[in-house]
């Protein structure tokens, strides 16, 4: 309705989506997706990150922090999320445990966060941390909300210490609960140059008529070394 020069979205993969993406198309906008992706669709370039490459983040990070006991990783999986990228990420980390040496001795498992809303996130890992039982040995969130929850979490409940965590994305909590040591790390992706990438990409195809398909921003691990 704007006639606007283009268009960049967070897409998904959905019949509506698609059709949106399509009827843009159609009436001479090019839209450029960023962060998550829609492959029916006619979009004209797709901006994001390895999703294989951050779960191999993870995996290295997890693989600094082994013991020669059993231990028990938990990757905290969101369905409102990007699913695909959720597996991907998942198969990143298990490949990478997997061709170590101390893959007999670490145990991977999944548990489901609902966090369309910050407080359902909040309430099933702040029930996790109520709980008398012993917490697994190193937790992984694959979100902002999950890893700002269970910072909190760890604060609330007294139970700092008591697993390792790693987080995703950087913000004002996050990096503080890593530079207190209540978090170990967080898995991040450089979003100023996805932004970047992204007004390249419509200035690219507005000038020559086409632009690359798949434009990877770089990932980057936040720990008290360089926080």
């Amino acid at each position: 309705e704007a006639k606007v020069a283009g268009i960049i979205v967070e897409a998904y993969e959905s019949t509506k989506m698609t059709g949106l993406i399509d009827e843009a198309n159609r009436n001479g906008i090019p839209v450029i997706t960023v962060g998550t992706d829609d492959t029916s669709s006619r979009r004209k370039s797709y901006v994001g990150f390895g999703y294989y490459e951050l779960g191999q983040n993870y995996g290295k990070q997890i693989l600094r922090n082994i013991s020669d006991k059993t231990q028990e990783i938990l990757v905290l999986i969101s369905p409102e999320t990007n699913g695909a990228g959720q597996n991907i990420i998942y198969q990143g980390i298990k490949d990478t445990i997997d061709k170590s040496d101390a893959t007999k001795n670490l145990h991977l498992n999944t548990m489901v966060i609902q966090n369309n809303s910050k407080f359902g996130a909040e309430e099933k890992i702040s029930s996790m941390m109520m709980d008398d039982t012993e917490l697994p040995s190193m937790i992984v969130c694959l979100n902002e909300i999950d890893t700002t929850c269970a910072c909190q979490a760890l604060v609330d409940y007294n139970r700092v210490g008591d697993t390792t965590v790693y987080g995703f994305y950087t913000n004002s909590t996050i990096l503080s609960a890593i530079q207190k040591n209540i978090i170990t790390a967080t898995v991040t992706v450089n979003t100023s140059q996805m932004g970047k990438y992204c007004v390249e990409a419509l200035e690219e195809y507005e000038k020559y008529g086409n632009v690359n398909e798949y434009m990877p921003a770089d990932t980057e691990v936040v720990t008290s070394a360089n926080v």
